[in-house]
């Protein structure tokens, strides 16, 4: 019973490391920023300037 019980409390441990860690440490990258209306736009005409 006593290697049950080791298995047991090893995967216990496993998933509560697992599911705690990524909560710990959170995405350093932000949200990505919304599309400006210029980068939709066509290229620019090539007229000199």
């Amino acid at each position: 019973m006593r290697p049950n019980r080791w298995l047991r409390s090893g995967v216990i441990l496993a998933f509560l490391m697992g599911a705690c860690a990524p909560a710990a440490t959170p995405t350093p990258t932000p949200p990505p920023p919304p599309p400006t209306p210029t980068a939709a736009a066509p290229a620019p005409s090539p007229t000199p300037a």
